[in-house]
Order: structure tokens, then C-alpha cells, then sequence
């Protein structure tokens, strides 16, 4: 993984990880470092720092750094199978790989594509990267098609969600809604960090077009309310 923060890029991996070592696999991590990398070595996972595999590191003499290093891991632990967190990631490894002389298996989680006009380029990498891609739903596996992967590379893989943990019986509903004032309307809630992305006006994760999208409908449905969970330097904008 390029970096492990806080929010699905880290977290997500690290579930992964914890029930493939439940399963009796070993894994270790690669990644630039992050705010939940301490998170990671605490449950006991060996975590390789390759400053290279920043996202804003990206370019010849990185590239080149990175590849030399994770092919020292590689050898290291042995490595049979890749998965990586993006593409760049996934592309790092499997090159780390041949310098090794291992020719690695390779998956990718595929979370989303590259929707602005500008930077299609992105897009055509699907085609070029080793391995199975793992779309969380269709409309990706139908995008990922659309860009010219074979369908047979693909499958879909829906984020799980440990039902220990979220489990709605356990929830008293009625409390939790008189404690936001709430009664018999109907909430639509959005959990995500309110953060920007490059070229795009708002929070990358769209709160502000939920917020949009609700005053269109304030008059036909006044029972309606927004309830958004997150921080972040968007958060200002949203509000």
C-alpha cells in the first residue's frame, strides 16, 4: 500500500490481513509509513517502510528505488502472492518480483476509477496490470470492462463488514434517535472523511452532492434528513 491512514486504505488491509493469518497464511506490509502503520506493527505484522511508494514520490528515480527495495523484501519473506492497494502499488511489487526471479501472483483492490476527463490516462493502467483485479461491485467490474480488461481478470469482491462489530440489534434505536432529535423522519447518513482531491470542487467522497441532492427534494419529502459522520478540511465547505 502506497501509504496506511487512518480511513479504508489502511484499515481495509489490515482486516484482510488479520483473517488471512487466522487462516494459517503469514503477511507482512510494504508501504511508505502512514499514521496507522504503528496500528499495523501492534497487531503483530512486520511492516517495511519503502519511502518510495509515496504517492507524491512518484517518478523515475523513485520508481526505480522502490522496485530495488521491495525486491530485498521479496526475497526476504518469501513472497507468493501480491496484493496491492492501487496500482502503482500492485505494479511495484510484481517488478520487485521479476527482479527477484519470482514470478508473483498478483491481485488488486479496485475501490474506484478515474472519473475526471483530464486524467483517463489512469485508467488504461487496469489493462496493463498482472493479475486479478477485485472490483467491491458491478458498476466497477463494468467500468474496468470498459477500459479494455478482460472480463475473465475480474471479480467482484463486495467489501465485507464484521457483523461482531456493526451489528444493528445491538443498537438501541430509539435511544440513538432522540439523542439527534430525531422521530419519525427518514435519515440518509454518509460516513466518510470530508477531505479534497486534486481537481475537484468539494470532498472527494461527495457529501456536498448529498447535501445537493436533498434540497431538491426538501418540498416533495420533508421527512428527510442528512446525517453525516466525518471531519476534515472540507468539512466547512459541506456545512
Amino acid at each position: 500500500r502506497s501509504a496506511l491512514v487512518d480511513m479504508g486504505p489502511g484499515t481495509q488491509p489490515l482486516a484482510l490481513a488479520l483473517e488471512l493469518r487466522r487462516r494459517g497464511h503469514r503477511v507482512s506490509f510494504a508501504t511508505s509509513g502512514g499514521v496507522f502503520a504503528p496500528e499495523v506493527e501492534q497487531r503483530g505484522f512486520s511492516v517495511f517502510r519503502v519511502p518510495a511508494l509515496a504517492p507524491d514520490q512518484h517518478n523515475t528515480r523513485s520508481v526505480i528505488a522502490g522496485v530495488i527495495a521491495l525486491r530485498r523484501i521479496i526475497r526476504r519473506e518469501r513472497v507468493d502472492l501480491v496484493h496491492g492497494h492501487n496500482a502503482a502499488a500492485t505494479a511495484f511489487a510484481w517488478l520487485g518480483g521479476l527482479l527477484a526471479g519470482r514470478w508473483l501472483a498478483a491481485v488488486t483492490s479496485v475501490r474506484g476509477v478515474e472519473e475526471r476527463s483530464d486524467y483517463q490516462w489512469r485508467n488504461r493502467i487496469w489493462r496493463l496490470l498482472p493479475g486479478v483485479l477485485l472490483a467491491v461491485c458491478e458498476k466497477g467490474r463494468e467500468r474496468l470492462v470498459g477500459f479494455g480488461v478482460p472480463a475473465g481478470r475480474i471479480v467482484v469482491s463486495y467489501n465485507g463488514v464484521d457483523l461482531q462489530k456493526f451489528n444493528p440489534d445491538a443498537v438501541d434505536r430509539t435511544e440513538a434517535r432522540a439523542e439527534f432529535g430525531l422521530q419519525d423522519e427518514v435519515v440518509v447518513t454518509i460516513v466518510g472523511a470530508m477531505v479534497g482531491g486534486d481537481g475537484w470542487t468539494g470532498p472527494s467522497k461527495g457529501q456536498h452532492v448529498l447535501v445537493e441532492a436533498l434540497a431538491l427534494l426538501r418540498d416533495r419529502a420533508p421527512e428527510l434528513r442528512v446525517m453525516l459522520v466525518g471531519d476534515g478540511a472540507m468539512r466547512s465547505f459541506v456545512e
